[in-house]
């Protein structure tokens, strides 16, 4: 079930911190491709390359991070790298815990919030609003469909879109209303047809 979280925490997040006018968020995809260009594995690992990487993007500020899943368990760490100053952001650590996958909405709202306080971000109402409703799915079924979707799709071959296709065909029939499964749905059509 939590094989391909990571990509999906950060998929989650790029669209919430998308939806808030005063950021430019550079799309997820862009920083997957650049880290294997480079020969950096599944995004960068260590601070430095991911602060380089940042650079070579043009990036201000990139939030990196992990997760560990034990049974039930969810643990959620992030930090905001500052590229101009080549290091951590100051106070912009985030740890959350929770149970997967009953909570996982919950803390992705939560990461959401603390990456915007860390960068000093007051989102408007309505973005707030926003936030708070692009949460993820609490189906494990749908979680672990789209989240392995979204793996398949970043592979970019025929053959793997073609799967991630229909991993979020079953993603959307155990959730209907996961509305990112649909956009990424979308998207793994739009590439196909290219």
């Amino acid at each position: 079930e939590t094989a391909n979280l990571g990509q999906g925490i950060a998929d989650s997040l790029t669209n919430a911190l998308k939806s808030v006018s005063t950021l430019a968020v550079a799309d997820v995809d862009a920083l997957y491709k650049a880290s294997t260009d480079e020969h950096l594995g599944d995004i960068a690992t260590k601070d430095e390359d991911a602060i380089r990487l940042g650079r070579e993007l043009g990036l201000a500020m990139l939030v990196v991070g992990s997760y560990q899943s034990v049974g039930d368990q969810l643990i959620i760490e992030a930090r905001i790298l500052n590229v101009a100053e080549n290091g951590v952001l100051p106070n912009s650590a985030v740890s959350l815990n929770g149970r997967f996958p009953s909570d996982y909405p919950s803390m992705l709202t939560q990461l959401n919030s603390k990456i915007l306080a860390a960068l000093r971000i007051q989102p408007t109402l309505a973005e707030t609003r926003n936030l708070r409703a692009s949460s993820s799915s609490s189906s494990a079924e749908a979680l672990a469909a789209y989240n392995f979707g979204l793996a398949r799709m970043r592979q970019g071959t025929v053959s793997s879109l073609q799967e991630s296709i229909t991993s979020f065909e079953r993603c959307l029939a155990a959730d209907p209303g996961y509305a990112s499964a649909y956009i990424a749905k979308a998207e793994a059509q739009t590439q196909l047809a290219d």
